[in-house]
């Protein structure tokens, strides 16, 4: 029997199968654990293979414009990575381009809640809550996006879509929140700021924000000036300012846009005048209804009613230079109105000319309007006789008897 180095082994004289058993169980346990390394090696790579197969065959059917491809692969590419979040946004886009909005919103919030400032993210997700009417979180979505200025400017479109959504709901105060935000710091306001600025000025007056109106109406009729706007434009905005100064309790500021008015519009000069009267008529604003009355006739001079007025006041405070200067331009414009000549003759009655006053009364007498009121005016210059009177002179041979004989 041929020896082996065993037989030389003190060690294993005894139990020559121990140490074989031994190297047994070791190269057992190698070959137990040598599996299990290399399954995780192995399924590391596969899943590392599969992720770029995915964004592979993804970006294909994209490009070919194969959207229902492209949307099976994304989802099952953010199976091996649910982490990838473009593979989260691509499958929210292309859901939400077939009208999917709700599947696609879960998407975009994936991707939002792995990168919170992800433009396109939040640009489809604002898309999707507006679809929804639901200004509150279109909002929340487009913050994200334009904090950054650059951004601010290039979306504003669609913050006003945002302020015109809550206006529409009859959110007024949201409305103006981003009304306002997209009009401050404006340098060079163009038809749509212009635009913005109207419905600010709407909304605060619904609001009861009178001061806040007062403050953009104000602009935009400094605007309209400036920029030499033509003057219906500006008309427009000094009548909305007069209604919001009145609205204010700012009497006297109002009547001095009544009066650049009515210097500014030619053919509407009449009616600025005549709500200049009104408004210091009902705050006792003794001056600027003076100035009204004048401002009425001269706009219109056959309003004889306006101009007797204003004669009257002047002949009430024994101003008969005044009084005199407005007869004369009135008769001049209308030289056979009675009652005219009725305020003619008052007026010499008060200068002393009684012979003068008659004469003005009787054309006045000729109207048979204004007759009964001339003859009580003649009468309290020369009173009428009485029967006593009448049959003296004829008695005497004065009068119409003697003439018969």
């Amino acid at each position: 029997m041929p020896q082996t180095p065993f037989h030389n082994c003190p060690r294993h004289a005894k139990n020559p199968m121990s140490y074989t058993s031994r190297l047994c169980l070791v190269l057992l346990a190698a070959l137990w654990c040598a599996p299990l390394s290399a399954q995780e090696d192995l399924t590391e790579a596969a899943r590392a293979d599969s992720i770029r197969k995915y964004k592979f065959l993804g970006k294909t059917a994209r490009d070919k414009e194969d959207m229902d491809a492209a949307l099976g692969y994304y989802r099952e590419l953010v199976k091996y990575d649910p982490a990838y979040r473009r593979g989260h946004f691509y499958i929210g886009q292309i859901l939400a381009g077939m009208g999917q909005d709700e599947e696609a919103k879960g998407a975009f919030l994936q991707a939002s809640a792995l990168d919170s400032l992800h433009r396109n993210t939040h640009l489809g997700l604002y898309q999707v809550y507006m679809n929804a009417s639901q200004p509150d979180s279109a909002w929340w979505a487009l913050e994200r996006v334009v904090r950054k200025p650059k951004y601010a400017k290039a979306y504003r479109s669609l913050r006003r879509e945002i302020g015109d959504l809550y206006r529409r709901q009859g959110k007024a105060e949201q409305a103006i929140f981003h009304y306002v935000a997209l009009e401050e710091g404006v340098q060079n306001p163009g038809p749509e700021d212009i635009e913005l600025m109207e419905l600010i000025v709407s909304l605060d007056r619904e609001l009861g924000l009178v001061e806040d109106a007062l403050a953009w109406q104000q602009r935009l009729t400094k605007l309209s000036g400036d920029e030499g706007g033509d003057v219906s434009s500006q008309v427009q905005n000094l009548s909305a300012t007069v209604d919001l100064l009145e609205e204010s309790g700012d009497v006297p500021a109002a009547i001095a846009k009544l009066r650049e008015l009515a210097q500014l519009d030619e053919r509407g000069r009449y009616s600025h005048y005549h709500r200049m009267h009104q408004l210091a008529e009902d705050h006792g604003r003794e001056r600027a209804l003076m100035e009204a009355l004048q401002g009425m006739v001269s706009a219109n001079p056959r309003d004889v009613e306006t101009l007797a007025t204003l004669i009257e006041t002047y002949l009430g405070d024994e101003d008969k230079t005044r009084a005199g200067r407005w007869i004369d331009w009135g008769l001049k414009n209308n030289s056979d109105d009675p009652q005219l000549h009725l305020l003619q003759g008052d007026l010499l009655v008060m200068r002393g000319d009684e012979e003068g006053a008659l004469a003005a009364f009787e054309v006045a007498r000729t109207d048979p309007g204004w007759e009964t009121v001339a003859q009580q005016r003649i009468w309290q210059i020369r009173p009428p006789e009485t029967e006593e009177e009448r049959l003296k002179r004829e008695f005497f041979g004065g009068g119409d008897a003697a003439d018969d004989e």
